[in-house]
């Protein structure tokens, strides 16, 4: 499989992996690596966060995309 950013532009380069969120063939260049924190749900409702972060692999638009600024206001 080839990286989908690549054979946009004409170049072919092996994918190594997929984005999490649209499933997207990445090669190393293109493939962006985030820290995804883990949390774990403890007795009367309360979220934790897990001191070990895992990792999650994005392309550049998902990541643009999740990492945006919420626009909606609460009134």
């Amino acid at each position: 499989m080839n990286c989908m950013e690549c054979e946009r532009n004409g170049v072919h380069r092996t994918a190594v992996a997929l984005c999490h969120h649209c499933s997207a063939a990445l090669c190393m260049e293109h493939a962006e690596v985030v820290p995804k924190r883990l949390e774990m749900q403890v007795p009367v409702c309360k979220t934790v966060a897990l001191p070990i972060a895992a990792r999650l692999v994005l392309c550049g638009i998902c990541r643009r995309a999740i990492e945006q600024p919420h626009l909606l206001k609460i009134a």
